[in-house]
């Protein structure tokens, strides 16, 4: 309750939060994850939520003055939501803001740039009007940072930058898609394990072993560290090499790969994991591939 009785003057807080970094790390997923978790921690205060997802791309229009007056109308019918539900807590998404917020120094550059600069005007000015509600908190997200407004981006709480997953995350995605697959019955049950080679013994080696299973049943990430690393062989130690592999492939990409993996490389209706793995291997090594030739040919083209 207390947001209520700060004072605006005084306490410059916008209530907007930006998170930016390259294509398909997962921000448009995590902005709405934020705003559920805004709703759980704030139904105290405020028992009723919405989340309102503004798509940038239907305000841009290609009649002179009409993407700025769109922006308006929209912002218009949020705050008039604001003010007649102040119990209602209202999370406003704007995907691929820059969009709406271009550096207007180079918008004077484009082919309608008064039109293009009334657009981040309206918005501009809009924020402005919504920070003065309490009941309202606004989540953006950006591939182009260093393309948005100077006053934009000066107006922005919190920016965060979401990078491309690294091999602890990419493990658990793949460790995700393959139990998925294999619930489905396009991978075989498999369940793994590390015994000792003489129970009672501790000073005893250890063995890896695999055993038939309903559905494919892989360790999490920590604990294939703890137990399976000195395995290379194994498939939880295969898997973690194949996450490190893909580290610099987008989150898009990644859950993608497993399930095209087996359609590319592999020739029956369902497979065992070791097949599925290796199949994955592939599909690992193609894309990094088509990134090389990517990357060969934008150099070429500068």
């Amino acid at each position: 309750m207390s947001a209520r009785r700060l004072d605006m003057w005084t306490i410059n807080w916008n209530r907007l939060v930006l998170l930016w970094g390259p294509p398909g790390t997962g921000k448009t997923s995590l902005c709405r994850a934020l705003a559920q978790k805004l709703a759980i921690r704030l139904g105290k205060q405020f028992p009723q939520s919405k989340l309102v997802e503004i798509n940038t791309h239907s305000l841009a229009s290609k009649y002179f003055g009409e993407s700025g007056k769109l922006v308006s109308k929209m912002f218009d019918h949020i705050e008039s939501m604001l003010e007649e539900e102040e119990d209602t807590l209202v999370c406003v998404f704007v995907d691929e803001v820059e969009t709406l917020t271009a550096k207007r120094e180079q918008v004077l550059q484009g082919n309608e740039p008064y039109d293009a600069m009334r657009a981040v005007n309206a918005l501009l000015t809009a924020l402005d009007r919504l920070r003065h509600h309490p009941n309202v908190v606004v989540l953006c997200t950006s591939n182009l940072i260093t393309a948005l407004d100077a006053a934009f981006l000066d107006r922005v709480d919190i920016k965060q930058f979401i990078p491309k997953p690294p091999s602890r995350v990419i493990y658990e995605i793949y460790k995700s898609c393959l139990e998925d697959l294999s619930r489905c019955g396009i991978i075989e049950g498999k369940a793994f394990d590390v015994i000792q080679t003489v129970p009672d013994d501790v000073c005893a080696p250890l063995k890896y072993i695999e055993q038939s299973a309903d559905v494919l049943l892989l360790p999490g990430y920590d604990e294939m560290l703890l137990r399976y690393q000195m395995f290379p062989d194994s498939i939880p130690k295969q898997l973690v090499d194949a996450a490190s592999a893909s580290e610099g492939l987008s989150s898009r990409t990644l859950r993608r790969l497993p399930a095209l993996s087996l359609v590319l490389h592999t020739h029956w209706a369902s497979c065992t994991i070791h097949e599925a793995v290796a199949a994955l291997r592939k599909g690992i090594a193609a894309e990094e591939r088509v990134d090389t030739e990517t990357a060969g040919s934008s150099r070429a083209a500068m």
